[in-house]
């Protein structure tokens, strides 16, 4: 009869008690939206936004600790990162998603187009004539083809063929548009054909330069007829039969070759004619141009005629001017010299002046003279030639100025006629050869060295000195004074003249130990201006004792490494090159990369030090594969604790088995990653459970590196708990996860 009712009575006592134990659970907020910030942005191909998402709930208030998953819809276009990191790939629009708990929100990201130089020419040829004036410049468009801004424009010109130096290339703007300028400048350039490569190069990277290759052909110089004299004068009395030939120099003034030469002549308007003859020696120049008179049947007087020369193979025609002066002997021209040339560098200042006397070679009055310039190509205004005097005898002034003209050779003739003068008119060549400027070395840039830097007894080292001028260009001539002092050896040479290259060297020998320092001086002695010094070491035999070991750090942590090095010297302290010797290595803690080995050039030998044990050690070096080896010395070596690591920390429950309603120890305690205990207090540590309550989820370490916290099981939990720690104030990065332990949790 009783036991029924106390079944029944036990039933309401466990229900009552299973109601009073109940967990009172919180529900995490809802993701509602998300925001996306910037929702839209532009890029070009490579560059990069960062987006950032942010969710809210209902109430629209954020939410934090909460990770967002990106996804870019056009990849082709833009890609994303994990962390929302956005980069341009090829023009067009990407939309980008980011995700949290079923939320997402969308931004669109504009790709443009990339700056691309663009130049309106992909080709240019410039033809001159050798020795010729620089070349018109033509002017190449450089725009942007592509998007974005072409700024920070430069230019660079690589010689593909022939020599080089003969084109300048000048950007009017660094932005694009602007424009590009070619000149070409033959100088001393010979005939052929030269070309070139201009790159025009923006700033930045991701954008390709633009290029156009040019070409510049020079052609050999036309042939031309030179004649000397220019002007031929005949006299003679009557009764003293015919006079003398003359004859003409038939040169070629130019270039390739001067054939089918023929002479014709034609005689003064309204004058006597036939009593010339112009005979050629050959057809070819060089030749004579022989010229005859026959007084026969003349009346006594001036007669005047021409002789004009003509080549089937170019070149233009030359006249020689003829007078015949049958009766009196005539005024005639005569000039002190023929031509006049000469040679300066660019820039220089004006020549001169020089003076050409003019005398009168006939009888009677040499006056009326004037004088006319001709020149031959475009430029002018670099010659200033004027006459002291209109009557003879006169000099003829002359004065030339190279400014403002290219390396290059200039010619003209000065005309001087007389009505009077049976010579008339006599030419004179007036020639001004201008050449690329020369510039003396400097001290101050010029340079000394030495190689090899270190040498045995009895070793070369070659001394080399190149002198430069005061912009620091390498000189192309040579010539110059060079003194060179030792302070120790011997030199095979102290003093001479540098080469074609500006170079001058010299051989360095020694059979004593020691560092010699070798002095140059720009002259012939040590008190012209010093260029420099070089040194050269002359080595002695390793010894072990000048030998030396260090290791940086010296104190380091688990995490790290120290890096050993050892060092070979001789005797006198020098370091040791290129001795290839044997170095053996022990150490007390720790593990070296390297044991033994051999010096490298240098004489150094090094290798690393890891150790995952704290503490105190020493690393000792001896010469040769053993510790037999001569003793070079040691070095002392501390390890300290590592930094913190998640890996190597651990997480400890005690218990771990427990029963409802009862409590484990939680016990983090930190550790670096070779798992020695970090005694660092205040690091942030979080924990999270799936079941129980934690008495703290986060805090600081202890000065021991621990955190402790416990936990209180339900009945609920009846099962496995799992706790899981880590680094930080929350359990968003997996980077920072510790580690998990599990509770055992039974109801009784």
């Amino acid at each position: 009869m009783l036991k029924r009712p106390l079944a029944i009575l036990l039933a309401f006592v466990l229900m009552t008690v299973g109601t009073g134990c109940e967990d009172v659970s919180v529900t995490e907020a809802t993701v509602a939206s998300v925001e996306v910030d910037p929702v839209s942005a532009s890029l070009l191909p490579d560059q990069t936004v960062q987006l950032s998402a942010t969710p809210f709930d209902a109430s629209g208030a954020p939410l934090t600790g909460r990770s967002a998953e990106w996804t870019s819809m056009d990849p082709e276009i833009a890609t994303v990162s994990g962390s929302g990191l956005v980069r341009g790939i090829s023009t067009g629009t990407a939309q980008i998603r980011a995700s949290v708990q079923g939320q997402s929100a969308m931004a669109s990201i504009e790709v443009g187009a990339s700056p691309q130089v663009a130049l309106s020419e992909a080709a240019v040829q410039f033809s001159a004539t050798a020795g010729g004036s620089p070349t018109q410049p033509i002017a190449v468009s450089v725009t942007n083809r592509g998007g974005g801004s072409l700024t920070g424009l430069g230019t660079s010109i690589a010689w593909t063929e022939g020599q080089g130096g003969w084109l300048e290339a000048t950007l009017s703007g660094t932005s694009a548009p602007t424009t590009l300028a070619l000149r070409a400048t033959p100088g001393s350039l010979p005939s052929g054909r030269y070309e070139a490569e201009v790159t025009v190069t923006p700033a930045g990277s991701g954008v390709s330069p633009g290029t156009l290759s040019v070409v510049f052909q020079i052609a050999d110089p036309h042939p031309s007829i030179g004649l000397s004299p220019g002007a031929v004068g005949f006299a003679s009395s009557e009764g003293q039969g015919t006079p003398p030939s003359q004859s003409v120099r038939v040169t070629n003034l130019g270039g390739g070759s001067l054939t089918g030469l023929e002479a014709s002549i034609a005689y003064a308007s309204g004058g006597a004619s036939g009593w010339l003859d112009a005979a050629l020696a050959g057809s070819s120049a060089p030749t004579d141009l022989v010229l005859r008179v026959d007084p026969e049947r003349l009346a006594p007087g001036v007669h005047d005629a021409e002789v004009r020369l003509t080549s089937s193979g170019g070149g233009s025609p030359a006249v020689v001017q003829v007078r015949y002066r049958y009766g009196e002997a005539p005024p005639e021209f005569a000039i002190s010299s023929g031509s006049l040339t000469r040679v300066v560098e660019e820039d220089a200042p004006v020549t001169g002046p020089d003076s050409i006397a003019i005398t009168n070679a006939g009888s009677g009055t040499l006056d009326g003279i004037t004088l006319s310039v001709d020149h031959a190509g475009s430029a002018q205004g670099w010659l200033d030639a004027r006459l002291s005097s209109n009557r003879a005898p006169a000099h003829l002034i002359v004065r030339m100025d190279p400014d403002g003209l290219a390396p290059g050779t200039y010619e003209a003739r000065a005309r001087l006629a007389s009505s009077a003068a049976v010579n008339s008119p006599a030419t004179v060549l007036l020639r001004l050869r201008v050449e690329e400027r020369a510039i003396p070395p400097s001290a101050s840039t010029s340079t000394i060295g030495a190689t090899p830097s270190r040498v045995g007894r009895d070793e070369p080292s070659t001394v080399l000195v190149q002198l430069r001028d005061a912009d620091g260009n390498d000189m192309t001539t040579g010539g110059d004074d060079v003194f060179l002092a030792t302070s120790l050896g011997t030199l095979n040479r102290t003093s001479g003249t540098t080469d074609d290259n500006g170079r001058f060297t010299a051989t360095l020998t020694s059979n004593q130990v020691g560092t010699a320092t070798v002095s140059a001086y720009l002259g012939s002695s040590a008190s012209d201006p010093l260029i420099g010094t070089a040194t050269v070491t002359v080595r002695g035999e390793v010894d072990a004792d000048r030998s030396t070991i260090e290791a940086a750090p010296a104190r380091f942590t688990t995490d790290e490494n120290a890096r050993i090095r050892i060092q070979l010297r001789d005797t006198e302290g020098n370091d040791l090159e290129g001795e290839g010797l044997e170095v053996f290595l022990v150490t007390t803690i720790g593990e070296l990369a390297r044991t033994s080995g051999t010096s490298n050039d240098d004489g150094e030998f090094e290798t690393t030090l890891r150790s995952g044990t704290v503490g105190t050690g020493t690393v000792t070096a001896y010469l040769g594969t053993d510790a037999e080896g001569a003793r070079i010395g040691s070095v002392d070596i501390r390890v300290d604790v590592g930094r913190v690591s998640a890996e190597g920390s651990t997480l400890s429950v005690t218990p771990t088995d427990i029963r409802a309603f009862d409590t484990a120890t939680i016990v983090v305690q930190l550790r670096d990653a070779a798992g020695n205990a970090v005694r660092t207090a205040g690091e942030s540590v979080f924990l999270g459970a799936t079941g129980g309550q934690l008495s703290r989820r986060t805090g600081g370490t202890d000065t021991e590196g621990r955190f402790v916290a416990t936990i209180r099981v339900n009945p609920s939990d009846v099962g496995t708990v799992t706790v899981t720690g880590w680094l930080g104030s929350d359990g968003s990065n997996d980077d920072a996860r510790i580690g998990s332990v599990q509770i055992g949790v039974t109801r009784w």
